[in-house]
């Protein structure tokens, strides 16, 4: 309710645990002087601590939602990853998504889209954690319906390569590049 939130908002909002960056040209006393006299007296009526985001296991499921009125289906699969940004294995990580579909060359997309005509449009999306070690990988896909199964198979073969086989020179060169021009 608007009650709870205002409740919510006195209890836990303010400026004790604030962080301000200022980028530019500016007088440092003059922004110091506005802050303190904007924020300084806004304490925080409870103390800060971080709310953890833990890796939790995903939980293989299959769900499938039918939309008779639509012309397209769309296919997302979701992995919890155990690791963040800081991992060792984090680098590597970014290129090996890359190379498998998150990006117009990647295998997924050249197999599903290119190769099979099957998807409007396929690959996967990285999400690192920045602090715990809990990211996610997921993938998609756009396709006509009665291409499920020719796209779970796409999906499953290509990603059985990459784990079977690895990735190629050519790949990884490519991939640090193009993550090199994104960047």
């Amino acid at each position: 309710t608007v009650d709870q939130m205002k409740q919510f908002h006195r209890e836990f909002y303010g400026a004790s645990n604030g962080e301000l960056a200022v980028v530019g040209d500016f007088d440092a006393e003059a922004v110091k002087a506005l802050a303190t006299e904007l924020f300084g007296n806004w304490k925080s009526p409870s103390a800060y601590k971080r709310v953890p985001d833990p890796f939790v296991a995903t939980k293989p499921a299959v769900l499938k939602f039918d939309a008779p009125d639509k012309a397209n289906a769309f296919f997302i699969g979701r992995q919890a990853l155990p690791m963040n940004d800081s991992s060792p294995d984090y680098p590597a990580f970014v290129v090996a998504d890359y190379v498998l579909g998150d990006s117009p060359t990647s295998r997924l997309f050249q197999r599903l889209r290119q190769k099979d005509g099957l998807s409007y449009g396929a690959g996967t999306s990285f999400r690192p954690a920045a602090i715990d070690e809990n990211s996610t990988l997921s993938l998609y896909a756009i396709f006509a319906p009665e291409n499920l199964e020719k796209v779970r198979t796409g999906f499953a073969e290509e990603i059985a390569a990459a784990l079977g086989k690895g990735f190629t020179e050519d790949e990884v060169k490519l991939a640090k590049e193009g993550l090199l021009e994104e960047r």
